[in-house]
């Protein structure tokens, strides 16, 4: 049995992406053509997308595609306003994608993603802490003090330690 008409769908990275940049070409003609097979069948169908894939992409068309920050991020929000696909997280996303300077484009997207559940964001990180809805976690709960027992061990401390020993290892992460 056929989902109903006005089904909503969430697409991943690997379909955006090949909306989005027309790459490969064999894979975006697969992908539009299958779309329009879906269209047809439902027309009234949705094709939206979450910003974990938006950030996803966003870092692979500077990555990959060899794209700076700012294309990247106004070819996404051009093809979100102009195109057959919406953000999961509405027009408030949109936004996000016009806003410079400050926290990045991924610390914005995180920070709505939990505003759009209605949780505040802690962090560590100066910049996001400004945004609307995120804290510095020392100044959120500055008289807190969790025991260390009841932290949980750091599952990759052990790695980290490894890797420090071996400066190539050190070099290849940054």
């Amino acid at each position: 049995m056929p989902p109903p008409s006005n089904q909503v769908y969430g697409i991943d990275t690997s379909v955006f992406l090949r909306l989005l940049t027309g790459h490969p070409e064999k894979e975006f003609e697969a992908a539009s053509r299958a779309l329009e097979t879906l269209f047809e069948r439902q027309p009234t169908a949705e094709l939206v997308v979450s910003n974990q894939v938006i950030g996803e992409s966003y870092i692979t068309l500077q990555h990959h595609y060899k794209l700076s920050k700012s294309h990247a991020r106004d070819g996404i929000r051009q093809f979100l306003e102009d195109g057959p696909v919406s953000p999961l997280n509405g027009a408030a996303v949109l936004d996000l994608l016009s806003q410079k300077g400050g926290a990045g484009l991924m610390d914005r997207l995180i920070v709505q993603d939990y505003q759009a559940k209605g949780f505040p964001v802690l962090t560590n990180d100066l910049k996001m802490s400004k945004l609307p809805g995120a804290l510095k976690l020392a100044q959120a709960l500055p008289d807190a003090v969790l025991p260390v027992r009841d932290l949980p061990e750091s599952v990759l401390r052990e790695w980290i330690d490894e890797d420090e020993t071996d400066g190539e290892a050190i070099r290849k992460r940054r």
